[in-house]
């Protein structure tokens, strides 16, 4: 029976020892798999690192070269207005040129019409614009010009007075209405007078009139020549009737200077991801060189460890195997299980050790 508690107690402590490697071999893949943590977080920090300069590098390269463009963007847009002004002041001296003789023939024109009116004695109101447009309706536009002055003056006026006069309630009763009729009439009444005194100065013999109308005829002629000729000159696009050469070399200039930034701008990109690239991630991976190695270095260290200790668990099971399990039974393989085996076992001594000792004192008896 002593035998049999030795062995037990032997088995106890080897089983022990195995159930404490065990427990530093988790212990031990916890620090594995926190250094792996480590090393990751660390390639990250890295990582991000080499980003954030490549990053700063890439905004201030784009920075320059904005400014460029801005820049000579500004240039191109003061250089294009710049041509748009020469275009407008070269049209405007070719209309100039081009519409001269129309301007004298309006002037002479204008004289003939001035020697006409002096010689018949009569007024100068005749000879304008006015006088044709409103009182001697030559045209279905005049006619037009003629109606809608007409409705103004003998209804649109009336109306505005009487409006500011009586307010909103003009036609609201009789007394109004007359008073509305009363402006009417009288609003009627001067403009009547008006155009028989316009009419009574501007009266004129036929032909002096028919003369009149030829060269006022004359006149518009010339006017629409001269708008034909401007219209058609400011639609004309024709750039090789002005000379912009200067202009045109300063924009080309300005072109072949953003092309070549452009140029340029291609060739730092290129820079900063080949050279300047391997420059950074050189200096980051030398600064952080010692610490990663220590990292790799700690976390090899614990893998060889860990190795040495699964090697030395799966002995140890092979042996507590081997010897103890035909003894306890495979599934009482445990510390706890083998200390309870011992209780069991110390008990059953005890009762058999008061078994004795009663069958002593019987036969002392």
């Amino acid at each position: 029976m002593a035998d049999i508690k030795e062995t037990l107690l032997e088995a106890k402590e080897e089983i022990k020892n195995w159930e404490d490697k065990i427990k530093d071999s988790k212990t031990l893949d916890e620090k594995i798999v926190k250094s792996e943590k480590d090393i990751k977080e660390f390639e990250s920090k890295k990582q991000k690192a080499i980003d954030d300069i490549m990053k700063q590098k890439k905004k201030e390269i784009d920075e320059h070269y904005n400014a460029i463009v801005v820049d000579l963007t500004k240039k191109k847009n003061e250089a294009n207005d710049k041509k748009k002004a020469e275009i407008k002041k070269n049209k405007e001296e070719r209309i100039e040129r081009e519409t001269k003789e129309n301007k004298q023939n309006i002037e002479v024109l204008k004289n003939q019409i001035n020697d006409l009116l002096t010689e018949n004695k009569v007024s100068k109101i005749t000879g304008t614009d006015f006088y044709f447009t409103y009182f001697k309706i030559v045209s279905v536009l005049g006619f037009i010009k003629a109606l809608l002055t007409y409705v103004v003056l003998i209804v649109g006026i009336p109306l505005i007075i009487s409006y500011f006069w009586l307010g909103k309630d003009m036609f609201l009763n009789l007394e109004n209405i007359i008073k509305v009729g009363a402006t009417f009439i009288i609003n009627l009444f001067i403009w009547a007078s008006i155009w028989l005194i316009i009419n009574h100065f501007t009266d004129m013999p036929q032909d002096v009139y028919l003369k009149l109308k030829n060269l006022k005829y004359n006149i518009d002629d010339n006017k629409e020549q001269i708008k034909i000729l401007t219209k058609t000159i400011m639609n004309d696009n024709d750039k090789t009737k002005y000379d912009y050469t200067d202009t045109d070399r300063e924009i080309e200039q300005i072109d072949l200077d953003l092309e070549t930034a452009k140029q340029q701008n291609e060739k730092d990109i290129k820079y900063l991801n080949t050279t300047i690239h391997d420059e950074v991630v050189k200096k980051i991976e030398d600064d952080a060189s010692e610490e990663l190695a220590r990292l790799k270095e700690e976390y090899n260290n614990d893998k060889a460890k860990q190795a040495i200790l699964t090697e030395e668990i799966d002995k140890l099971r092979s042996q507590i195997k081997e010897k103890y399990e035909a003894l306890v039974g495979k599934d009482n393989l445990s510390s706890e299980k083998i200390d309870k085996i011992i209780q069991v076992f110390n008990s059953n001594n005890e009762q058999e050790l008061m078994l004795k000792q009663a069958i002593e004192m019987s036969k002392k008896k």
